[in-house]
Protein backbone atom coordinates (compact mmCIF):
# COMPACT_ATOMS: atom_id res chain seq x y z
CA UNK A 1 0.00 0.00 0.00
CA UNK A 2 1.27 3.70 -0.99
CA UNK A 3 0.76 6.63 1.16
CA UNK A 4 0.89 9.95 -0.21
CA UNK A 5 1.09 12.84 1.91
CA UNK A 6 -1.57 14.82 1.74
CA UNK A 7 -1.45 18.87 1.43
CA UNK A 8 -4.01 21.31 1.91
CA UNK A 9 -4.26 23.74 -0.65
CA UNK A 10 -6.66 27.60 -0.66
CA UNK A 11 -7.84 28.52 -3.76
CA UNK A 12 -8.45 31.94 -3.07
CA UNK A 13 -8.35 35.17 -5.37
CA UNK A 14 -5.30 36.61 -5.94
CA UNK A 15 -4.70 39.59 -3.79
CA UNK A 16 -2.13 41.50 -2.18
CA UNK A 17 -2.00 42.89 1.38
CA UNK A 18 0.46 44.82 3.13
CA UNK A 19 0.55 43.21 5.93
CA UNK A 20 1.84 43.38 9.89
CA UNK A 21 1.72 40.15 11.39
CA UNK A 22 3.87 40.77 14.43
CA UNK A 23 2.01 43.28 17.08
CA UNK A 24 1.45 43.55 20.43
CA UNK A 25 -2.01 44.05 22.55
CA UNK A 26 -1.65 46.72 25.28
CA UNK A 27 -2.12 43.49 27.25
CA UNK A 28 1.49 42.75 26.51
CA UNK A 29 4.10 43.71 28.75
CA UNK A 30 5.91 47.29 27.86
CA UNK A 31 3.77 47.71 25.24
CA UNK A 32 1.76 51.17 24.86
CA UNK A 33 -2.37 51.23 26.11
CA UNK A 34 -3.01 52.65 23.02
CA UNK A 35 -2.69 49.20 21.32
CA UNK A 36 -6.26 48.67 20.76
CA UNK A 37 -8.29 47.49 17.74
CA UNK A 38 -9.51 50.94 16.75
CA UNK A 39 -5.64 52.63 17.13
CA UNK A 40 -4.27 49.81 15.33
CA UNK A 41 -6.90 50.43 12.40
CA UNK A 42 -6.04 54.45 11.84
CA UNK A 43 -2.09 53.37 11.98
CA UNK A 44 -2.98 51.13 9.68
CA UNK A 45 -4.77 53.03 7.63
CA UNK A 46 -1.76 55.87 7.61
CA UNK A 47 0.80 53.66 6.54
CA UNK A 48 -1.38 51.52 3.73
CA UNK A 49 -1.33 48.33 5.72
CA UNK A 50 -4.22 46.03 4.50
CA UNK A 51 -3.86 43.29 7.38
CA UNK A 52 -3.11 43.17 10.59
CA UNK A 53 -2.39 40.48 13.53
CA UNK A 54 -4.09 40.78 16.60
CA UNK A 55 -1.37 40.04 18.74
CA UNK A 56 -1.24 37.28 21.24
CA UNK A 57 -5.12 36.81 21.39
CA UNK A 58 -5.10 34.39 24.99
CA UNK A 59 -5.01 37.05 27.93
CA UNK A 60 -8.79 36.83 28.83
CA UNK A 61 -9.35 40.58 28.30
CA UNK A 62 -7.70 40.73 25.29
CA UNK A 63 -9.68 37.90 23.89
CA UNK A 64 -12.81 39.68 25.21
CA UNK A 65 -12.47 42.73 23.54
CA UNK A 66 -11.27 40.71 19.92
CA UNK A 67 -14.52 38.87 20.56
CA UNK A 68 -16.73 42.34 21.06
CA UNK A 69 -14.88 44.23 18.12
CA UNK A 70 -14.40 42.00 15.48
CA UNK A 71 -16.82 40.20 12.86
CA UNK A 72 -15.60 37.19 10.16
CA UNK A 73 -15.21 38.34 7.08
CA UNK A 74 -15.96 34.49 5.47
CA UNK A 75 -12.65 34.39 4.12
CA UNK A 76 -10.65 33.68 7.46
CA UNK A 77 -10.12 37.22 8.61
CA UNK A 78 -12.07 39.44 10.75
CA UNK A 79 -12.94 43.05 10.17
CA UNK A 80 -14.40 46.00 12.85
CA UNK A 81 -17.87 46.01 13.57
CA UNK A 82 -17.58 50.06 13.76
CA UNK A 83 -14.19 52.26 14.63
CA UNK A 84 -14.31 54.50 17.65
CA UNK A 85 -13.67 57.85 16.76
CA UNK A 86 -10.40 59.28 17.88
CA UNK A 87 -9.81 62.40 20.52
CA UNK A 88 -6.43 62.42 17.95
CA UNK A 89 -6.82 66.03 15.60
CA UNK A 90 -4.56 64.28 12.90
CA UNK A 91 -6.65 61.14 13.25
CA UNK A 92 -9.94 62.60 13.27
CA UNK A 93 -9.03 63.57 9.48
CA UNK A 94 -8.49 60.37 8.41
CA UNK A 95 -11.90 58.74 8.36
CA UNK A 96 -10.89 54.57 8.18
CA UNK A 97 -13.93 52.23 7.73
CA UNK A 98 -13.93 48.70 8.75
CA UNK A 99 -13.44 47.79 5.12
CA UNK A 100 -9.70 49.41 5.36
CA UNK A 101 -8.37 47.03 7.35
CA UNK A 102 -9.10 42.98 8.30
CA UNK A 103 -7.37 41.41 11.16
CA UNK A 104 -5.89 38.09 11.16
CA UNK A 105 -5.83 35.91 14.77
CA UNK A 106 -2.30 35.01 16.02
CA UNK A 107 -0.14 34.05 19.20
CA UNK A 108 3.39 33.64 20.07
CA UNK A 109 4.77 30.53 21.51
CA UNK A 110 8.37 29.38 22.83
CA UNK A 111 10.15 27.30 20.73
CA UNK A 112 10.33 25.18 24.74
CA UNK A 113 6.76 25.46 25.22
CA UNK A 114 5.94 24.30 21.37
CA UNK A 115 8.27 20.93 22.55
CA UNK A 116 6.09 20.70 25.19
CA UNK A 117 2.87 20.40 23.90
CA UNK A 118 2.99 19.36 20.53
CA UNK A 119 4.20 16.52 18.68
CA UNK A 120 7.95 16.65 17.70
CA UNK A 121 6.71 16.63 14.27
CA UNK A 122 5.26 19.68 14.68
CA UNK A 123 8.17 21.43 16.71
CA UNK A 124 10.53 20.74 14.39
CA UNK A 125 9.18 22.01 11.39
CA UNK A 126 8.31 25.15 13.59
CA UNK A 127 11.77 25.59 14.20
CA UNK A 128 12.96 24.79 10.59
CA UNK A 129 10.59 27.80 9.75
CA UNK A 130 12.36 29.95 11.90
CA UNK A 131 15.64 29.33 10.73
CA UNK A 132 15.29 29.23 6.94
CA UNK A 133 16.14 25.52 7.07
CA UNK A 134 13.07 24.80 4.23
CA UNK A 135 12.43 24.37 0.77
CA UNK A 136 10.66 27.12 -1.11
CA UNK A 137 9.40 26.66 -4.94
CA UNK A 138 8.28 29.67 -6.75
CA UNK A 139 4.69 29.67 -8.54
CA UNK A 140 4.49 30.31 -12.08
CA UNK A 141 1.43 32.07 -14.33
CA UNK A 142 -0.60 32.60 -11.12
CA UNK A 143 0.08 29.92 -9.62
CA UNK A 144 0.97 29.57 -5.73
CA UNK A 145 4.67 28.16 -4.94
CA UNK A 146 5.11 25.93 -2.30
CA UNK A 147 7.30 25.80 0.99
CA UNK A 148 8.25 22.20 1.93
CA UNK A 149 9.44 21.70 5.80
CA UNK A 150 10.85 18.33 5.56
CA UNK A 151 11.93 16.92 1.98
CA UNK A 152 9.85 14.25 0.51
CA UNK A 153 11.52 11.44 0.90
CA UNK A 154 11.41 11.85 4.73
CA UNK A 155 7.69 12.53 4.36
CA UNK A 156 7.40 9.15 2.72
CA UNK A 157 9.82 7.07 5.06
CA UNK A 158 7.75 8.70 8.13
CA UNK A 159 4.35 8.07 6.41
CA UNK A 160 5.53 4.31 6.44
CA UNK A 161 6.71 4.02 9.84
CA UNK A 162 3.23 5.39 11.10
CA UNK A 163 1.44 2.67 8.94
CA UNK A 164 3.10 0.26 11.21
CA UNK A 165 1.59 1.61 14.22
CA UNK A 166 -1.84 -0.25 13.08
Amino acid sequence: MKCHSLFLKLNLTTMKYIADLHIHSKFSRATSREMVLDTLAYRAKIKGIRLLATGDFTPPEWLFLLKQKLEPQGNGFFRLKNIVPSNNEYLKSLHPSPEDVSFILSTEISSAELKRIHPERISLGVERMRKGAVKIVPGHDGCFGDVNLFEKDTLEEEAQAQLKLF
